[in-house]
């Protein structure tokens, strides 16, 4: 695909999917330095170049931060960058990811080709002038293609500008009728749709010529000694060699019928860019070099620590506690997909038995958790959540992921400030099995409180009695068993 084409169909997305990150994680040091900036690679990608991704993402980058650097008057760079790589790539040397940074996290995303605009960089930008954009999405072909690596740069400037300070392109595209490459000018001759400081040379269209607007197209010159004296803007042609800065005030064509220029009231760049809070910072003299460190991404699939409760109220009506091993059982056989990852509490007035995290991608570790969930414990001691929860703690770590309290609702158990204490940071999905609509569920609803949103989930206590031989004997319900099998498959 040839450069002009590339710049072409470089437009602007709105919502075509995908969670807007958190910019206001990006920091700007006394150095002027952008820190906290992630970029990560999809999962999709072939696992056997990442670490030629990761050395073409940091040669990008590190090309970027010096053209931003001279187009923001020796203001800014990027100085700390986060490249997180995909669960399966190896043999590449990583630090901890503390913070459990995925995909959704990143401010760049590296994918394979988009079907809309194939290898061609963009940004998903839903808000107005001056708002912040969600992410840039580039591809693998763009980042192997044969574009040099200043070229790139500016590309990744180019798509910055945007998601960062809210402006947009400086130039129109093919039969687009609201922003075409070439429009009627003043008087009344066909011009580029461009933002540019000096003359642009280039070739408009047959249709120009026969004064047909809707087929008039302009075609800029790309031969090396062509456009040399065209500095101007980074938002409008950043093929050209010569092109370092963005449009000010003074070079600004407001007649222009570009995006930036109806979407921005008529504001160049540089007056948009000099109302951002990244520009309050003082000059810097000298830029430096850019710093990355590589993380892994958490595994692809849900983390969860079940904590089941095993105390002797769980013990005392037949099949209460076997319809319990038996639902959670089922779920990890069954219904959980190869990527989980499931840890195991057993509690009763402490902790009885646990496992650290497996991942359920072979029946040898589903079934290690299986047995251990049939076990048999002598405990006849009433409950005591704290060591049971402090356990799954233990057992996430720093990790992202979800406590499952399964426990009965049929006693009061009185809220406790260190048991919240215990569980902060953390989300708590407690499943009350079996559950007494006549029982206070407080200290329940304290620990799903913890994330906002987290339901607190019933199987209410159904008893089934039947008579054999003369006796009558009640049993735990199979309706109660059914809603702890539909309230397991909420949480995974």
């Amino acid at each position: 695909m040839g450069v002009r084409i590339l710049l072409v169909v470089l437009v602007v997305l709105v919502a075509v999917g995908g969670r807007k990150t958190d910019t206001a994680a990006l920091t700007i040091t006394r150095d002027n330095a952008y820190t906290g900036l992630i970029v990560a690679i999809r999962e999709d990608l072939d696992s056997s170049k990442c670490d030629v991704y990761v050395q073409s993402i940091q040669d990008m980058i590190g090309y970027a931060s010096e053209i931003l650097y001279n187009a923001t008057n020796n203001k800014l760079y990027f100085g700390e960058v986060t490249i997180v790589i995909p669960w399966s790539c190896t043999g590449i040397n990583i630090v901890s990811n503390s913070q459990w940074l995925g995909w959704d996290d990143a401010h760049l995303r590296l994918g394979p080709q988009d079907p809309l605009f194939k290898d061609n960089p963009w940004t998903q930008q839903p808000r107005g002038c001056g708002e912040p954009g969600d992410f840039i999405y580039f591809s693998d072909g763009f980042l192997f293609s044969n574009a040099d690596m200043e070229y790139q740069g500016k590309l990744l400037v180019h798509e910055w500008a945007k998601f960062r300070w809210g402006v947009f392109e400086e130039y129109g595209h093919m039969h687009d009728p609201i922003y075409p490459t070439a429009y009627l000018t003043s008087d009344n001759t066909f011009g580029p749709s461009y933002c540019i400081n000096a003359k642009l040379t280039g070739t408009l269209s047959d249709g120009c010529m026969q004064n047909d607007k809707d087929n008039c197209s302009f075609t800029p010159d790309l031969t090396p000694d062509s456009n040399t004296n065209v500095t101007s803007s980074l938002l409008s042609v950043p093929f050209l060699k010569t092109v370092i800065n963005f449009c000010n005030s003074t070079d600004h064509d407001t007649t222009v019928p570009t995006k930036h220029n109806l979407l921005c009231d008529k504001h160049s760049i540089q007056e948009v860019i000099d109302q951002h809070d990244d520009m309050k910072t003082i000059p810097g003299n000298t830029l430096m070099n850019t710093n990355f460190s590589v993380v892994m991404a958490p595994p692809p699939g849900d983390t969860i620590v079940f904590v089941l409760d095993y105390s002797i109220i769980m013990q005392n009506v037949a099949s209460r506690l076997q319809f319990l091993k038996d639902s959670v059982s089922q779920f990890i056989r069954f219904k959980a997909v190869p990527q989980t990852r499931v840890g195991l509490v057993i509690f009763a007035d402490d902790v009885l038995i646990s496992k650290e995290l497996q991942l359920l991608n072979t029946d040898d570790n589903r079934n290690s958790l299986i047995q251990t969930i049939l076990l048999n414990f002598s405990n006849k001691q009433k409950k005591n959540l704290l060591p049971g929860i402090l356990q799954a703690v233990k057992i996430l770590g720093n990790e992202k992921g979800v406590i499952v309290l399964v426990t009965e609702n049929l006693e009061a158990y009185q809220p406790s400030p260190s048991l919240i204490d215990a569980a902060q940071g953390y989300q708590v999905w407690p499943i009350l099995y079996p559950h007494d609509d006549n029982i206070p569920i407080q200290v329940y609803q304290d620990l799903a409180d913890i994330v906002p949103g987290t339901p607190v989930l019933t199987a209410s206590n159904i008893i089934d009695t039947v008579m054999i031989l003369g006796n009558l004997n009640s049993y735990q319900s199979v309706d109660s068993y059914a809603a702890l099998s539909e309230n397991l498959l909420k949480v995974g």
